[in-house]
């Protein structure tokens, strides 16, 4: 008996995984549908901070946490690895003259928006020749 619930089992768990993909697929890839390499996005995200609060007389030290949103705005240059689970979108930024790269996964709850500013026309699906670049030479044509 204990064979027979063994064998059973891997069918059911992988039964199980694929409706929690599906519904995982639903729920968060409707904020990224028709965002593709070359377009200009912003996205907000929860960021969970800790603030240590230290008093001179007390030993302990408390801990506060707080959530906020936190903005990005940037050109995507690559989405990799499918609009699945496991998807995840690249963005790059040019704060005070200096390139950013941030990658975040498709399917993440702590992505509350996106909205998307402007296309590009690109002939590529990654944009990672825009690394090297600076100056007039990232200008990119709108669609």
């Amino acid at each position: 008996m204990i064979n027979e619930n063994k064998k059973n089992e891997p069918a059911e768990t992988s039964q199980k995984k694929k409706e929690i993909e599906e519904k995982i697929k639903i729920d968060f890839n409707d904020k990224f549908k028709g965002i593709k390499s070359g377009d200009e996005i912003s996205l907000k995200y929860r960021i969970k901070e800790t603030l240590l609060e230290q008093s001179r007389f007390k030993a302990k030290a408390k801990t506060q946490t707080k959530e906020r949103l936190q903005s990005v705005n940037g050109l995507v240059i690559a989405r990799k690895h499918g609009s699945g689970i496991n998807g995840t979108i690249t963005i790059r930024t040019q704060i005070e003259g200096v390139g950013t790269e941030r990658i975040f996964p498709v399917c993440s709850p702590l992505i509350s928006n996106v909205t998307k500013k402007v296309s590009y026309k690109v002939k590529r699906s990654k944009l990672y020749y825009l690394r090297d670049l600076s100056g007039k030479a990232v200008k990119l044509k709108r669609l």
